[in-house]
């Protein structure tokens, strides 16, 4: 009989903590937004491609119903496919640890070129159930050939202006 309710509580214990593996797919420049419902504690890993170089920012929200916010968001990582598989906290792309009262977390800022990453959404519902709604936005990084363009246009409009206030004194 004890072994039994042991086993019960184990397998009760392992079951708490929910886990969903999704594919965004190849992602499009700008937003790409995705959601999930949630039971107790949770740890979701979102796989994506980028599709060229790109500055890549994301971020997870608790979802707010009449009773407030239904989930805490305790942290969000960046992984490639190969730090997912082992997933030990410690090795990882960024990681943000989530607001004051697990509202959200934010990673912003990460230039990657292209490839497979994984996104990583961990916290927990507040009551029965919750939810969350994230974010990853990315942007193409400049090439080389437009910082230059820009660079002597820029170039350009400082000698127009410096042959102007040379013509008016």
């Amino acid at each position: 009989m004890k072994t039994a309710v042991i086993a019960l509580a184990v397998t009760l214990g392992l079951g708490a903590c929910a886990a969903n593996a999704g594919s965004l797919g190849t992602l499009s420049m700008g937003d790409n937004y995705f959601n999930n419902s949630v039971t107790g504690s949770f740890a979701d890993f979102w796989t994506f491609t980028t599709p060229t170089a790109t500055n890549l920012g994301a971020d997870a929200i608790a979802n707010f119903s009449f009773k407030g916010f239904n989930a805490n968001i305790t942290e969000i990582e960046l992984l490639t496919p190969a730090q997912a598989s082992v997933d030990n906290d410690t090795n990882y792309i960024a990681k943000a640890s989530g607001s004051a009262g697990g509202i959200y977390a934010n990673l912003s800022g990460l230039a990657l070129p292209a490839g497979n990453y994984v996104l990583e959404v961990e916290g927990n519902s507040v009551w029965k159930s919750g939810g969350y709604h994230a974010d990853i936005n990315i942007s193409p990084v400049p090439e080389a050939s437009e910082w230059a363009m820009m660079s002597a246009g820029i170039g350009l409009f400082g000698f127009i202006a410096s042959r102007r206030s040379k013509k008016a004194s």
